[in-house]
């Protein structure tokens, strides 16, 4: 139940950077997650390494932390970076091939990686949880079920933010001309599914909706 709390967290914490980039613009939310990034990190390596509180450690505490007073809370800041990370590189491209007025692309692509990651990874740790006796011959800790299950709704997801009737049910235009939103959301439901049952350092948290990020507003501009 923790770890679907966790992720659930993970997604409405995504969202709502999103709902920060309507009132703040997408640069200046860049800023702010990168300011409360420095504000975290700092807050985790002087209380948890030196037992020093800052001006705003009492804040955080109340927030709740499950990692132990021992141990830096990693699943905070991989989250603070991770959004940052996205809003910055998508805004760079964005801004560089659309001009200044990119936030529905930001917006679309954000939101779909997002989605792709959460929901994904969530299918995927529980279809491998209930049905994963088959484990990947590349990685032990992962099923061949619980990948699937990440490419089938990745892709699901991909579809639907990156249809050509989006503009039918939202009023928004579309990203990718011709049929290039089918065969690019199969592609970023495979591309997370692959990312997700690697056995590496860096936890997927991060990389999985780093990469989707990037796969998507790559393929934007030059499909």
């Amino acid at each position: 139940m923790g770890n679907f709390f966790r992720k659930l967290f993970n997604i409405a914490g995504g969202l709502a950077t999103l709902g920060i980039c309507w009132f703040l613009g997408p640069w200046l939310t860049f800023f702010v997650m990168v300011a409360l990034l420095f504000a975290f990190g700092l807050h985790e390596i002087l209380y948890v390494k030196y037992k020093i509180k800052t001006l705003f450690t009492n804040t955080i505490l109340a927030f709740g932390r499950d990692s132990g007073s021992d141990e830096i809370f990693w699943h905070s800041i991989n989250a603070l970076s991770l959004f940052s990370f996205v809003i910055g590189v998508c805004s760079k491209f964005f801004s560089a091939y659309f001009g200044p007025n990119f936030w529905w692309q930001l917006f679309i692509v954000a939101d779909a990686s997002i989605l792709i990651w959460g929901v994904g990874d969530s299918t995927a740790y529980y279809m491998r949880t209930a049905f994963g006796k088959k484990k990947l011959s590349w990685n032990e800790n992962k099923s061949y079920i619980g990948s699937l299950s990440f490419l089938i709704f990745g892709t699901i997801i991909a579809l639907i933010f990156l249809s050509q009737y989006i503009d039918t049910f939202f009023g928004i235009q579309p990203l990718l001309s011709g049929y290039n939103w089918i065969w690019i959301s199969a592609s970023a439901g495979l591309l997370g599914a692959f990312m997700e049952s690697l056995n590496i350092k860096i936890t997927d948290n991060f990389t999985v909706h780093a990469i989707i990020s990037l796969f998507l507003a790559l393929a934007i501009i030059v499909f």
